[in-house]
């Protein structure tokens, strides 16, 4: 699994002992949380705020070469919108295109609360689009969340997304 950003850096941290995976990448700018003993690292602390257009522009070698060594199948999560976590989902699945293997990277995202503004929504959505022709794809926006599952409240819709991404990790 390859988490991408901040929000899914947490994810991990809070999830880690309900989701089972042979290894686990984390991409990030900081080193924030508690992971399983199988987890690996890739920093860009060199950027002070790694915003997704940084992100997509200048994948680091390394991961290129993490994602070649690779066996078997790919899960990569991320929360999309303003953050790092958009780019690097965007540059994994262009770079896994020119490997010719797509059948083996699967997505799993939240969108943003449309009050965060469109411009995060709509790069989340840009994000999503961009890779439905070629690889398996989950994401759940949060809004849905709070129109159709009843959550009172946005903290109240993050949770409820948040199950709902534990569920589609452990399916997948």
């Amino acid at each position: 699994m390859i988490v991408c950003g901040r929000y899914a850096d947490a994810f991990l941290s809070s999830y880690r002992n309900e989701l089972s995976f042979d290894s686990c990448i984390v991409v990030n700018d900081l080193f924030e949380g508690i992971y399983p003993q199988n987890t690996e690292f890739i920093y860009f602390k060199e950027y002070k705020h790694f915003s997704s257009l940084i992100a997509r522009r200048k994948m680091p070698e390394i991961l290129k070469e993490v994602l070649k060594t690779l066996r078997g199948d790919i899960i990569c999560f991320a929360a999309l919108g303003h953050g790092s976590g958009t780019g690097i989902y965007r540059a994994i699945g262009n770079f896994f295109r020119t490997l010719n293997e797509p059948e083996r990277l699967k997505f799993v995202s939240i969108r943003p609360w449309e009050t965060e503004g469109d411009y995060a929504v709509s790069q989340a959505n840009e994000a999503v689009l961009e890779h439905t022709d070629m690889f398996i794809q989950m994401s759940l926006s949060i809004s849905k969340v709070k129109q159709y599952m009843n959550a009172r409240n946005i903290e109240e819709a993050y949770q409820v997304a948040d199950k709902w991404a534990v569920k589609m990790l452990q399916v997948l």
